[in-house]
């Protein structure tokens, strides 16, 4: 039985919960390849690309041909985590066991989809507003500012470039209604958004702030970029710009302060999409009918494991009973399904309800 009456034990479980998942997420996933050793050849390389393929058929079907050229030996080597070879005693034969890494793995293959299938399903509208004395603008007048003003065309520009390598294409905000003159950081404010977005066939929005910055010297960009499915942004980000007011209106400087904040933009968008957060949606899982600590470990271990959602974050933990927030880039029903068709190890979950943002499944199993 579950004892977790005192605040003690309730903390002890949870660090060793951090502890399994990160046992959980540094074993990899288990390979075994074979095939015949030639003289000519790199076996041993050769087999570690198979096993890689392999590995990536089996999660993406046909969907890996579109770069499966890609995954060159050299490539699947960076994959393989640890690995041992046997030889028969002719060495006519050679196996390869061990380990690959297939969270950054999966991180890779994003990157290769969103820039080879292009980002039709991503529509971002762009938004720009200021409290910079010379350079004031308000959130409801982007689409003219972007035109008129040289600092927020740089600032169009440079983001329409960035999201153009990863074939999404950036959007000036339709029109004047926009319901906020500040980047909202969560809650209502992001609903009103969303609903904007919806009204205008937007499922996302990028959005720079600009303010007074005194001890630079110039300006501080804050940079937010929105997921409307998802109740928070994505992206977060504070840069200092040094540019002089008289320089507001000089094309070349403006992009030329600009550069170092948008490569850091960049590096965070490449993230963003490595991680899928980026189509991702927020929903909650709920496991009932867990009998024991170890059962919870077990399930645990194996949710850190799935390749079917993007993250599961722990929120409340009770006895019999565990909830996750996932990221996911499938609905509720497809999330239900994938789970109980899950070959886990020493357990089964069955779905018990599904509606649009939640998930219950039971826990079916051996403690």
């Amino acid at each position: 039985m579950w004892t977790l009456g005192k605040h003690k034990s309730v903390l002890a479980l949870l660090m060793i919960t951090l502890c399994s998942l990160t046992m959980s997420a540094e074993e990899g996933v288990e390979f075994k390849v074979s095939g015949p050793v030639e003289a000519e050849k790199d076996t041993e390389s050769e087999l570690k690309q198979q096993a890689v393929l392999n590995w990536l058929r089996g999660r993406l079907g046909s969907q890996l041909d579109a770069f499966a050229s890609e995954i060159t030996p050299e490539v699947a080597e960076g994959y393989i985590m640890d690995y041992r070879v046997k030889r028969n005693s002719a060495n006519t034969q050679m196996q390869l066991s061990g380990h690959i890494d297939g969270k950054s793995l999966m991180r890779f293959v994003r990157l290769k989809q969103a820039k080879s299938q292009g980002g039709a399903n991503i529509r971002p509208f762009l938004v720009v507003s200021s409290v910079v004395p010379d350079l004031l603008i308000s959130s409801r007048e982007t689409r003219s500012r972007t035109m008129d003003t040289p600092f927020a065309r740089s600032i169009s520009k440079l983001s329409s470039d960035l999201l153009q390598k990863y074939s999404v294409n950036l959007f000036p905000m339709p029109d004047s209604r926009l319901p906020l003159l500040t980047p909202p950081n969560a809650g209502s404010d992001i609903a009103r958004m969303r609903a904007y977005g919806e009204r205008n066939n937007f499922n996302a929005a990028l959005w720079f702030h600009l303010t007074p910055c005194r001890a630079c010297g110039g300006i501080r960009l804050q940079t937010y970029f929105y997921n409307l499915n998802q109740d928070r942004p994505a992206i977060v980000r504070s840069d200092n710009v040094r540019i002089a007011s008289p320089q507001y209106r000089d094309p070349s400087a403006t992009q030329n302060s600009l550069s170092k904040a948008f490569q850091g933009l960049e590096d965070d968008f490449k993230e963003m999409v490595s991680s899928g957060s980026i189509s991702s949606q927020v929903h909650q899982l709920i496991v009932e009918a867990v009998p024991s600590y170890q059962a919870y470990r077990k399930l645990n271990n194996e949710l850190s494991e799935a390749d079917f959602f993007n993250k599961a974050v722990l929120k409340v933990i009770s006895p019999g009973r565990v909830s996750y927030e996932i990221l996911a880039q499938m609905s509720p029903a497809q999330i239900a399904q994938r789970l109980q068709v899950s070959n886990f190890s020493g357990f089964e979950l069955q779905s018990v309800r599904v509606d649009s943002d939640t998930v219950v499944m039971r826990y079916l199993g051996q403690e």
